[in-house]
């Protein structure tokens, strides 16, 4: 399963190659600041987290929303240093 942070999402070209890839999504994770973008986001892919200002995504805020996911190693994810 991969946790999916689509950064400047538009109309969903990555959550929808993952899909026809037949890519395990546990989490996506969408930021985008066009109102109508996140609503098709919504519509498509139900449940997903959906973020309109990428200035409030902080590093707390990703391993609150990784932290989430059951089985989900966030050691992995933030190695040293890779957040500032």
């Amino acid at each position: 399963m991969i946790v999916v942070f689509d950064f400047f999402a538009g109309i969903g070209g990555l959550p929808r190659a993952m899909e026809l890839a037949k890519m395990k999504v546990a989490s996506l994770v969408v930021i985008e600041i066009d109102a109508d973008c996140r609503r098709l986001h919504r519509r498509r892919w139900p449940g997903c987290h959906c973020i309109s200002d990428i200035k409030s995504l902080t590093k707390k805020e990703m391993l609150r929303l990784v932290k989430r996911i059951p089985g989900v190693t966030v050691k992995a994810l933030f190695h040293e240093g890779a957040f500032g």
